[in-house]
């Protein structure tokens, strides 16, 4: 069998056509002002999802919109609030922008659904306004849409249920969760 060799620019060029989140950026890229707007957003999402059930990881402020860390945080973040999300795909990249050097930025989060910048803008205003009304981050998150039995909650980074209707009688107080129950509110029930 003939083994085929290849230097290392033919490899990264070939890498280069199937993932183009996580390519490093460039230091003119990071001193932009999308990265600037970018930085923002990346403080934003470590504020709003500190404290919360299920965090994804802490982003580095950083301003590059090329990670993968920061696009699926983005893609929960939109997801979260009801945003249609895609990702730039091969098959899609007749509507991916282009980054600095020409490329389609493929795997990049993106939605026609929303403004991003005006969106983002709103709801961190709304965000950082209620955490300075009331004095601090919100501990406690209650779902009570989920379904019809049980109400949910998270607080104190533990998860809690609370019967309704006829469940009601066997869980009239708050209990916390354990076992497959805990991991199946984990799984299951959002909270906002």
């Amino acid at each position: 069998m003939k083994r085929l060799l290849i230097n290392e620019e033919e490899k990264k060029r070939i890498l280069r056509l199937y993932e183009k989140v996580g390519d490093p950026l460039t230091q003119q890229a990071l001193s932009s002002p999308l990265a600037r707007e970018i930085k923002t957003y990346q403080k934003f999402f470590n504020d709003y999802y500190k404290g919360k059930p299920n965090p994804p990881v802490v982003l580095p402020i950083d301003g590059n919109w090329n990670s993968k860390e920061y696009n699926d945080v983005l893609e929960r973040f939109l997801k979260d609030n009801g945003v249609q999300v895609l990702r730039c795909t091969k098959e899609e990249n007749d509507y991916c922008q282009k980054d600095t050097q020409g490329r389609d930025m493929e795997g990049i989060v993106y939605t026609t659904q929303v403004k991003m910048g005006q969106y983002m803008k709103e709801l961190m205003d709304k965000f950082y306004n209620s955490q300075n009304t009331s004095g601090g981050t919100k501990s406690e998150f209650v779902n009570t849409t989920n379904d019809s039995y049980y109400d949910y909650m998270f607080k104190d980074g533990k998860y809690y249920f609370k019967g309704k209707g006829a469940s009601a009688k066997t869980y009239p107080n708050w209990v916390e969760a354990t076992g497959k129950g805990l991991e199946a509110i984990k799984k299951n029930v959002k909270f906002q």
